[in-house]
């Protein structure tokens, strides 16, 4: 979704202040006031506000998922896991859950736990480039690099336009010793974006 103008998250939040001084029990306008927060930088108070959310009601997915992702953000990833669980326990076939925990897990250096996240995800939505690319960093972790790159393609055939799963793609290619096409890699990645440096250094070594 696209992000709303300052003064109009100002209100909103303004709007479900009054709602809560009403009702301070209402888990919705919780959830929504925690976003209005996050929008305007103040995450500590939207982690309070998502918190409000699910202790008012303990079946709001989508605030537990919003946590999650905050404290993904927040590089509390243990903690983000077990908000993604909360949300997933509730709505098990939520791909884009699934994907979030599995990004979370291979940022704790859990890349098998990642990967079967991520599979999950993938299972739900094959054509989810977002979680095929998170798949081939998980991969690329736990160094199999054959399988990384097939991912990266997988994520590229749906949506090509992806700079960093191009470069990705050409360093687990490179690990592998297919040169050239690690080159052709970084060749798509200088289209896409020509001030990478990195896909520019490294397609100048691998010429060398």
């Amino acid at each position: 979704a696209c992000p709303l103008p300052q003064e109009r998250v100002r209100r909103l939040r303004d709007a479900l202040g009054e709602a809560l001084r009403i009702d301070p029990r209402h888990a919705d306008s919780w959830f929504y006031l925690g976003l209005a927060l996050q929008a305007q930088g103040d995450k500590a108070h939207a982690l309070d506000a998502f918190a409000k959310a699910t202790e008012f009601d303990p079946k709001h997915a989508e605030a537990y998922r919003a946590k999650g992702r905050l404290l993904s953000e927040l590089d509390q990833f243990e903690e983000a896991v077990h908000s993604f669980d909360a949300a997933l326990a509730i709505e098990p076939r939520d791909s884009e859950a699934w994907f979030r925990r599995g990004t979370a897990l291979d940022l704790l250096g859990r890349q098998d736990d990642a990967i079967a996240s991520l599979d999950k995800a993938l299972g739900l939505r094959q054509d989810f480039a977002e979680a095929w690319a998170a798949r081939g960093l998980s991969l690329r972790n736990a160094g199999r690099f054959e399988e990384s790159a097939e991912a990266y393609t997988k994520s590229l055939e749906i949506k090509p336009d992806q700079a960093a799963a191009w470069s990705q793609k050409g360093f687990a290619l490179y690990q592998i010793g297919l040169y050239d096409e690690a080159v052709a890699c970084y060749d798509k990645v200088n289209a896409i974006d020509p001030n990478d440096f990195e896909a520019w250094s490294n397609k100048g070594i691998l010429l060398y």
